[in-house]
């Protein structure tokens, strides 16, 4: 019940969506990005709902995403995950 009084704390995400060149690999590394879409955090929505965005999120749905930063059979876990 603090979130009626103004008591919560910032979050993460916020402050990661602030930065100008932020991907959408690092959003979705996030731990608390499917309570900020539940919450219908604005920053969030905005950021997802970009043209670049989408095209990436859609690769991603699709499987042919190509995520950079590592290799073997733990990174392409981590990538089907996402």
């Amino acid at each position: 019940m603090f979130w009626r009084f103004g008591f919560s704390s910032a979050s993460t995400l916020d402050s990661l969506l602030e930065r100008p060149n932020v991907t959408l690999e690092e959003v979705l590394d996030e731990e608390d990005l499917l309570q900020e879409c539940k919450n219908q955090n604005a920053k969030l929505v905005s950021f997802l709902t970009q043209p670049r965005v989408l095209g990436r999120l859609l690769e991603h749905v699709v499987g042919t995403a190509e995520v950079g930063g590592g290799s073997g059979r733990d990174w392409e876990e981590k990538v089907r995950f996402k």
